[in-house]
């Protein structure tokens, strides 16, 4: 599971990400430790303690499938930044593997 916070750096960061991601499928996520992940957003979990305790306290994770079908869950405190890198070709690849479809309307 996501780590809390309750820091105003953090709740920044945990509104901002979500936003970056939902923008497209297809993404690259650098993470604070210098790795990149790629692939295809499969979700968001984000939540808070309702004021438990009289504190507000947040957490969020991103899930992530790569183009090699190995499954991430990744904290939203240890991303760095997200890229959109969805292309027709990169898009056509992930439809290959059974990873997205494509609408061709």
């Amino acid at each position: 599971m996501a780590r809390w916070t309750q820091t105003i750096i953090d709740m920044t960061k945990m509104a901002e990400i979500p936003q970056k991601l939902v923008a497209s499928s297809l993404c690259s996520i650098a993470l604070e430790n210098g790795e990149v992940i790629q692939g295809v957003l499969r979700g968001l979990n984000i939540g808070n303690n309702a004021g438990e305790g009289g504190v507000w306290r947040y957490y969020g994770d991103v899930r992530i499938t790569t183009i090699d079908h190995v499954d991430f869950v990744i904290d939203i405190l240890d991303i760095k930044y997200v890229t959109d890198i969805w292309s027709q070709a990169l898009a056509e690849e992930y439809e290959k593997r059974g990873l997205i479809s494509i609408y061709k309307g």
